[in-house]
């Protein structure tokens, strides 16, 4: 929140310095503004900015709270979307699924084989994903982890 207050403090410097500034033809202080505003704008960006939507950006984080759940041995069903982030972090691959293109099989059919087949398994997908599936699988999966809009889900 600060970070984007500071943001704006260092926006508003150089619209009312640069403006005058350039009204008074002083084009190398306009320079000196413009080169120093983006220094310090840099800063603010990657010290306060970026944290605050790491999580919508980084698995890092969701890795951790993933392995921290696993239990080692249940198969684990993982987007396409997140697989990249969990095999950095992680090292962990597990069976792609929900894929636009290729044979990878749909979240519905995966969860309806592991009902059938009665075994516990780990789905690693996004909230939107969780939404398309209809009320009697939601009921099946349990939410184990849920960062942004990344979820663990368990079917027992």
């Amino acid at each position: 929140m600060w970070g984007a207050y500071a943001a704006a403090v260092v926006f508003g410097l150089i619209a009312v310095l640069g403006s005058y500034w350039l009204w008074k033809n002083e084009i190398k202080r306009v320079l000196g503004l413009q080169i120093a505003a983006m220094a310090v704008f840099s800063v603010i960006f990657v010290t306060m900015l970026l944290p605050a939507v790491e999580q919508y950006f980084s698995s890092q984080q969701f890795a951790k709270e993933f392995q921290a759940k696993y239990d080692g041995n249940s198969p684990v069903y993982v987007v396409k979307f997140l697989r990249p982030g969990l095999a950095f972090y992680a090292d962990f691959y597990g069976t792609e699924i929900e894929s636009n293109w290729g044979d990878a099989p749909l979240l519905a059919e995966v969860v309806e084989k592991e009902k059938k087949e009665n075994r516990k398994a780990y789905f690693i997908i996004q909230q939107m994903q969780y939404k398309k599936l209809s009320a009697e699988h939601q009921q099946e999966l349990q939410v184990l982890v849920k960062v942004a809009d990344s979820m663990v889900l368990l079917k027992e």
